[in-house]
């Protein structure tokens, strides 16, 4: 992809290595924490097992929410090869680092790269996207609120709040609202189009796969740090491994730094040493759940992303080198 392409997603390299730099320390740090000799013994003694199961369950949650992308983009009546489609939501993956969320664009610009499809069309479905990740993992979170130290009641009032101000801004969209706001009148066109499409998402029906689909998703990554937290002998349940892990992201996404650094890491150290665990077995769940999962689905992205160029882009010369300005007229 040119450069341009890469720009207009949100994605610089002088971006991408200043993050890759930041979670080196966030490691580090969480090396340091752990107790070295302790946190080495930790890791080498890890099964490999696990690590793999670990693996295959973060796979799944990828896999489940690539399910939910093709279900609102049939909804939304786009019709592309599926073999396109499974590459460039995967490529989606590449940008979780990019800076202040702007690379969760990647997937409409890609949409409208490689098929022409309006971002107004597809923009819906990222909308729907991050609404039901939060209500997913609101609710993974809720569920052991329990058998969590009281703290956690806080952070779920927080993430009802993200959820509230999400579904109200959807409702304000499709109800046509925004439109009477001067600013964004010169693209009334689009937003009616997207006001339009969030209806047909916003179905009963829509909403029940979409969230349904995320709790599954979600439930996968918050099991695999259970399976971690096995792997390094830590007792603990797998309810409040699952509720520690979506709290944990739910914390992450609060900070709003790309992928939840440094938020997601130390709230999970915090809450699995309130629960007792080791500093050494805290700082190993984490480093090893982390890795296995935002850096597992960044490797995956840019893998995705090479191939999408190479086998779709590239043979579209005249689209994908067009300036920068051309999909905006098209939206």
């Amino acid at each position: 992809m040119n450069s341009a392409g890469l720009k207009r997603i949100g994605l610089r390299w002088h971006h991408v290595v200043p993050m890759v730099l930041v979670g080196a320390v966030v490691f580090a740090a969480l090396v340091i924490y752990g107790d070295i000799p302790e946190l080495s013994r930790s890791l080498r003694q890890f099964p490999l097992s696990y690590l793999l199961i670990v693996l295959a369950l973060s796979l799944a949650n990828y896999l489940l929410r690539l399910v939910r992308w093709i279900y609102y983009l049939r909804i939304l009546s786009v019709d592309i090869p599926l073999w396109h489609n499974i590459l460039i939501f995967f490529s989606g993956f590449s940008m979780t680092i990019s800076p202040g969320k702007v690379g969760d664009l990647a997937k409409c610009y890609l949409l409208s790269e490689a098929h022409q499809v309006p971002v107004s069309r597809s923009s819906p479905a990222l909308i729907m996207e991050r609404v039901t990740d939060l209500v997913a993992v609101f609710t993974l979170s809720a569920c052991g609120v329990t058998v969590l130290p009281s703290r956690l009641v806080i952070i779920g009032g927080a993430a009802v709040a993200i959820v509230a101000v999400a579904l109200g801004v959807i409702l304000v969209v499709s109800h046509g609202l925004l439109l009477r706001l001067s600013l964004v009148r010169r693209w009334e066109t689009q937003i009616a189009e997207s006001r339009e499409n969030l209806k047909r998402l916003l179905s009963g029906q829509a909403l029940i796969v979409g969230v349904t689909l995320a709790v599954l998703a979600w439930l996968c990554e918050g099991v695999g740090l259970w399976f971690v937290l096995r792997g390094l002998d830590a007792d603990l349940s797998l309810v409040r491994a699952v509720s520690v892990y979506a709290s944990a992201t739910l914390i992450g996404a609060l900070v709003l730094l790309p992928g939840g650094v440094i938020g997601t890491e130390t709230s999970m150290v915090g809450l699995l040493r309130g629960m007792d665990a080791k500093r050494a077995d805290a700082s190993a769940a984490t480093i090893i759940i982390r890795l296995c999962t935002l850096w597992f689905a960044v490797l995956i992205g840019f893998a995705a992303l090479a191939l999408l160029y190479w086998l779709v882009l590239r043979a579209r010369p005249a689209y994908a080198e067009a300036p920068v300005e051309a999909p905006a007229r098209e939206r």
